[in-house]
């Protein structure tokens, strides 16, 4: 009677197993510790209240993270490991899909094959053929491609350049975009004909675009709070809110047709996205200038999937939020790294463009000032391009007052949650105080 080490000793000197066996081995060792990774974080996030979609997606991403780590650390332990793994994880995610579309194909097949109806042991049969081949075709791609044996360049390496291997995510990213942006598309141009309310549910939104309306029909001039088209109960209401993102929304009905109705809503349906992609390239641009890594890519994707600010950049959700979070993201894409004074002037002008849209952006413009400021204690020679930033700041805060309101008006005008005098004077107060810091007598810096 044959022991089940010498069965598996006998096993691997197979002419196959001979070469594959302890790699063969720890592979399915690896891929069995991933699904029960993946069936445990999926429990774990269903439990939390998130939704079962997405929770698959994040409990299917961190097992796929998992199985990497361990395939390349311990499935392959004869293979060569590069230096800089990304161009490595986007050909052993592209290697997942492939197998589980094979997987997935081929239990699609036998099911179609088989008598009809199928009963539990014919799905049985589909299934296991179909995981079967999935593992086979995920081995051999992994080894060939993924962890090959031997030296020289992988020959992922040599299927597509580097620079393609940073574009999927990317291309990811913007086939999500595409996906709601076509849906609420489709719904503004079948309405009335569909079965559900046109959202979104804040009235903040319906209302900036019926400002937006008026402004375009020329009833009222740049800065008019009025909203006359309201059924308010005792005549129109006012709003607090600035141009920039109107005008943004005004540029994006140059681009649609249809009513003056239809034109914005399309126009609210693509500003939200594109605002969320470019904010998303801004700070994916901030983290790799941070880590100097392109792994912080996928990172970044994983966390806007999974963030709740994602909310802000939703097809039809026209709101000043959505802009602020993208110019914050570009300002930390300037400063994450020491300010040059062409960088600075940049990061100040986003920055006065801020607090132009809302003042909701003095916070963060604190923050900036406040971090930059502790580094400067310890480097005085860093205080000019915070001085160019913080005047730069000032300055086209100062632009949009003039923009918004006649001169007359500028220090009786005062309502909620919008750009006044005693903003612009504060910002230029702080552009000031460092202005003086950057003399050689203040600083001692000759």
């Amino acid at each position: 009677m044959l022991s089940q080490r010498q069965a598996i000793e006998i096993l691997l000197k197979l002419p196959l197993l001979g070469r594959l066996g302890p790699v063969f081995l720890r592979y399915l060792l690896v891929g069995g510790l991933g699904f029960l990774a993946d069936a445990l974080l999926l429990e774990i996030f269903v439990r939390l209240s998130m939704s079962v979609y997405v929770a698959r997606i994040l409990s299917m991403t961190l097992a796929m993270g998992c199985t990497y780590a361990l395939h390349r650390n311990f499935t392959f332990t004869d293979s060569d490991k590069p230096a800089r793994t990304g161009a490595q994880i986007a050909a052993f995610v592209s290697c997942q899909l492939v197998a589980a579309a094979v997987n997935y194909g081929v239990f699609c097949l036998l099911l179609a094959l088989l008598p009809q109806p199928v009963e539990f042991i014919g799905r049985m049969f589909a299934l296991c053929w179909g995981v079967g081949a999935g593992l086979a075709v995920n081995f051999a791609l992994l080894r060939l491609l993924v962890f090959p044996v031997g030296g020289g360049a992988a020959p992922y390496e040599h299927l597509m350049p580097k620079s393609v291997w940073r574009i999927l995510p990317w291309a990811f990213a913007l086939a999500a975009l595409l996906r709601h942006v076509f849906r609420r598309q489709a719904e503004v141009l079948a309405w009335p004909n569909i079965d559900h309310a046109l959202g979104p549910a804040d009235p903040d939104i319906w209302m900036r675009l019926a400002e937006v309306r008026q402004w375009m029909a020329g009833t009222g001039g740049f800065f008019n709070h009025a909203v006359p088209s309201t059924n308010a109960p005792l005549g129109g209401i006012e709003s607090h809110w600035t141009r920039p993102l109107d005008a943004l929304l005004v540029f994006f009905t140059s681009f649609t047709a249809g009513s003056v109705e239809t034109q914005l809503l399309l126009a609210a349906a693509w500003l939200p996205p594109v605002l969320g992609f470019i904010a998303l390239m801004f700070l994916v641009s901030a983290a790799v200038k941070r880590f100097d890594n392109m792994h912080v890519i996928w990172c970044v994707l994983l966390l806007a999937a999974a963030s709740p600010l994602k909310a802000y950049f939703l097809p039809g959700d026209a709101d000043h939020h959505g802009l602020l979070a993208m110019l914050w993201c570009g300002v930390l894409a300037l400063v994450m790294r020491p300010l040059t004074i062409r960088a600075a002037v940049a990061a100040g002008a986003l920055l006065g463009l801020m607090a132009w849209v809302s003042i909701e952006a003095l916070l963060p413009l604190a923050a900036v000032y406040a971090v930059l400021g502790w580094f400067t204690l310890k480097n005085p020679e860093r205080i000019k391009p915070i001085a160019v930033m913080a005047g730069a700041a000032a300055a086209t805060a100062a632009l949009g007052l003039a923009a918004e309101l006649p001169t007359e008006k500028y220090f009786s005008f005062q309502t909620y949650d919008t750009l006044s005098i005693a903003h612009v004077a504060l910002l230029s107060f702080i552009a000031a105080g460092a202005g003086v810091l950057c003399l050689p007598k203040i600083t001692g810096l000759q």
